[in-house]
């Protein structure tokens, strides 16, 4: 009877694990799969506009020479985990940017936008003289005021190869803070209408403008952050599938 009862508690296990190695496997298969969805939506800039994309989409020969355009703006940046789509709301236009080294290149893509009448769009250069933008002369104040998480530019890194050397990447980083609520925003802006207040969820309090709501997708700061989560479950289900 204790071998009996030892066999069908053996088989009982068998069948468990095997139930569990299969969800485990499906489980796998569908964080894959939304994985490589994410990775292409990136590589393609899917989340951009139509005008973006055809920017990106080849060297064009303009005015003599080659349209060679680095990526977007959002390419050459990374947020503080848990303010990706604060960020992303605040710089959602500038985030568009299509980067080019000279000023030149600049010109010469909107150029080829005019020529074929296919839309409008900015450029970031990265062969610039400095912008002369401060951090803000009340920065010191406004960041000890109660209510006040954070100054976005401390939030955000670009990287090197922008060419800022310590500059400021874009002017409204210079006075742009991330408070607790709305409440602390309207009070804020109300002290010091030139500055950039942002809620967690979202909400922006510039002088007499308030902005807000719900965007129809999630953009490449989001998308980034789903992509290196989705990167590190893949690698706890296979780590889990070989033990």
């Amino acid at each position: 009877a204790d071998r009996t009862t030892a066999l069908d508690t053996a088989r009982f296990e068998e069948v468990a694990r095997r139930s569990e190695v299969e969800n485990l496997r499906q489980e796998l298969s569908r964080v894959g799969a939304r994985r490589q969805a994410l990775e292409e939506s990136l590589a393609r800039h899917a989340y951009s506009t139509e005008t973006v994309r055809h920017l990106l989409s080849s060297d064009i020969p303009v005015n003599g020479h080659r349209f060679r355009p680095l990526g977007l703006l959002a390419d050459f940046v990374e947020v503080t985990p848990g303010y990706e789509e604060v960020v992303e709301e605040f710089l959602k236009g500038e985030l568009d940017c299509v980067v080019v080294e000279h000023h030149e290149e600049a010109r010469s893509g909107i150029s080829l936008l005019r020529s074929e009448g296919t839309g409008r769009s900015t450029f970031f250069v990265t062969h610039a003289h400095a912008n002369g933008h401060s951090n803000g002369h009340l920065d010191g104040e406004i960041r000890r005021t109660p209510g006040v998480l954070a100054a976005v530019r401390d939030l955000v890194r670009f990287e090197d190869r922008l060419g800022l050397n310590g500059d400021v990447a874009l002017p409204a980083l210079a006075n742009a803070y991330v408070v607790d609520d709305a409440s602390t925003a309207e009070r804020m802006v109300a002290a010091y209408p030139e500055g950039h207040f942002l809620t967690a969820t979202g909400e922006h309090y510039y002088h007499r403008l308030v902005s807000g709501g719900k965007g129809e997708s999630a953009g490449p700061l989001a998308l980034r952050r789903d992509f290196r989560d989705l990167e590190k479950r893949t690698g706890d289900l296979e780590k889990t599938l070989r033990a």
